[in-house]
């Protein structure tokens, strides 16, 4: 009775799990890979609306695409509840076929849980995201480089000395590198302007924030 409990709380510990990029570059108050899933979303937000004002007519997303991002990195890094952050330059074969079989896992827990909670697309979302065929997972795959470059650009342009300022700034160049849809790339001059550092911690911006400050009416 109490395992799907149990399990679903093994991958909620994800939350909490702290991206491990940022702490080999010593920053001392790393995110952790529920925030950059929630950074992740927010810049979905930021799509959404440039959708909603017609900003960019060859965007070439329908509202379901959007939808289905927003589930797509909601699921993208929760086997990393159980395995830890693994960073994009870390991953191999053998990581990926050990988060492949978590998302299995995962997503068979929605016997227990359905239909209070749907996870049974977990998996082939996951598996969508991996191989990058579709421009959605080609999107996701960019907003997670992005979120890298605006929290990497964050932690530079603060006045704090945290973090070794040479690797940092080889790490968020590398990430721009691997941006290539033009959806995203469209997104970067804005993210450039984006100051999200807290006195104690790095937080993402509202995007109610941005749409006052960069659209008022």
């Amino acid at each position: 009775k109490d395992y799907p409990i149990k399990e679903l709380g093994r991958f909620f510990a994800a939350k909490n799990a702290p991206r491990n990029g940022w702490i080999t570059r010593g920053v001392q108050v790393p995110e952790t890979v529920g925030g950059h899933t929630m950074g992740l979303i927010w810049l979905i937000n930021l799509l959404s609306y440039y959708k909603q004002i017609d900003a960019y007519s060859e965007m070439g997303l329908e509202h379901s695409d959007l939808e289905k991002l927003r589930r797509m990195v909601e699921f993208h890094d929760i086997a990393e509840g159980i395995t830890g952050d693994i960073p994009h330059a870390s991953h191999n074969a053998g990581t990926r076929e050990q988060e492949r079989r978590l998302m299995r896992r995962f997503s068979w827990l929605g016997i227990y849980v359905k239909p209070t909670l749907d996870l049974y697309e977990a998996y082939t979302l996951y598996d969508e995201f991996t191989k990058q065929v579709t421009l959605v997972s080609r999107i996701a795959h960019d907003l997670d480089s992005l979120d890298i470059v605006i929290q990497g650009r964050s932690i530079l342009e603060s006045r704090s000395s945290c973090g070794d300022r040479t690797q940092l700034s080889c790490l968020v160049k590398e990430a721009e590198s691997r941006i290539t849809t033009q959806q995203i790339k469209k997104l970067l001059p804005l993210a450039r302007k984006i100051n999200m550092i807290s006195s104690e911690s790095f937080a993402h911006t509202p995007s109610s924030y941005v749409k006052n400050y960069y659209f008022p009416d």
